[in-house]
């Protein structure tokens, strides 16, 4: 399944006015297995399309800051989830970019 099919558009999401809970949850949720499929993609050595995750990542910690914070709170074990599920991707890209830089001292 292509990340077109997988993931919503920031346009979708902004469309949508998520505001439920349940929906910020769901989404986050959908987000947290892409990055895990894409972690697994570069430890077999593919490249992954990650252009469009930050705008959704930013677009849904904005709705999550405007919520009434008791909202908030329900949405924080999902969102904690997602924040460790990047912080693990971003170790994985700096480490596979690392793979390519030449070591040594070739002259």
């Amino acid at each position: 399944m292509s990340n077109s099919h997988t993931l919503k558009t920031t346009k979708a999401i902004a469309k949508a006015k998520m505001s439920n809970p349940d929906q910020i949850i769901g989404r986050m949720n959908e987000l947290t297995d892409f990055i895990k499929r894409a972690q697994e993609k570069l430890k077999n050595g593919d490249l992954v399309d990650l252009s469009h995750l930050d705008a959704e990542v930013s677009k849904l910690c904005d709705i999550t800051l405007a919520m009434k914070q008791a909202d908030a709170m329900k949405i924080q074990p999902a969102m904690a989830d997602m924040i460790t599920q990047l912080e693990q991707l971003g170790i994985q890209l700096k480490d596979f970019q690392n793979s390519f830089k030449p070591t040594g001292g070739a002259q």
